[in-house]
């Protein structure tokens, strides 16, 4: 049997009930162990990622073998054939000849074990692969959501970086304007400091010599 290892939780719409035809007579009782006795069989069988993301592979092939034996049909066919082969040590040579032959008196044919298991091989490889499918897809659509956000990123990244370059040479510009505004304005300011000076001591002497003018009026002048 092939071992899937994902697989979601089948719902009763998937698990397809047998065709409607004769009644098929009960199974007659097999006095062997099972090999394996899986946990009861819930109405939806099978595993749901969506609650099981944690599962180890020994667990998805117990899920896939509690899958099976929900599928199991009626009467004796490759599924307790073989169940009594691995109750009696494991499905090795002499185990399953033995256990053809303790079936064979309750109708076991080789030709209904090839087909069964033939059958139950290809159920489960449909219901399996669907989901295998499934997931791929969703991965799929991760793998493009990851891929275009971090283009996004990437890209808001760059024009970040286009910004701070920009912003940085501006700074530069700023900075250096800053350190040469002085000079700028130095000659300019040093020139007109010079007129007021100037214009100052200019004034200071036409106005002393207007004073002594008047004062040589008022003691000379009759």
């Amino acid at each position: 049997m092939r071992k899937i290892i994902f697989v979601d939780e089948p719902t009763t719409e998937n698990i397809t009930p047998p065709a409607s035809g004769p009644e098929q007579p009960a199974k007659p009782a097999i006095n062997v162990a099972p090999a394996y006795t899986p946990p009861p069989v819930p109405a939806h069988m099978g595993i749901d990622l969506t609650k099981s993301t944690n599962l180890s592979t020994k667990e998805m092939v117990d899920k896939i073998y509690s899958l099976l034996e929900a599928i199991n049909k009626p009467g004796i066919d490759f599924f307790e054939y073989w169940n009594a082969a691995s109750a009696m040590g494991g499905a090795t040579p002499a185990n399953l000849q033995n256990a053809f032959k303790a079936l064979t008196v309750l109708g076991l044919t080789k030709e209904k074990i090839l087909e069964s298991g033939q059958a139950y091989k290809q159920e489960l490889d449909t219901r399996l692969n669907d989901d295998i499918q499934k997931k791929l897809n969703e991965r799929t659509t991760l793998e493009n959501q990851l891929r275009n956000e971090r283009m996004q990123l990437e890209q808001q990244k760059k024009d970040q970086e286009d910004k701070i370059k920009q912003m940085t040479a501006a700074l530069d510009v700023t900075n250096k304007a800053l350190l040469q505004i002085g000079d700028k304005y130095r000659t300019q300011l040093d020139a007109i400091n010079l007129k007021i000076e100037t214009g100052g001591s200019a004034l200071q002497t036409v106005l002393a010599e207007m004073q002594a003018v008047l004062d040589t009026v008022k003691t000379s002048v009759n």
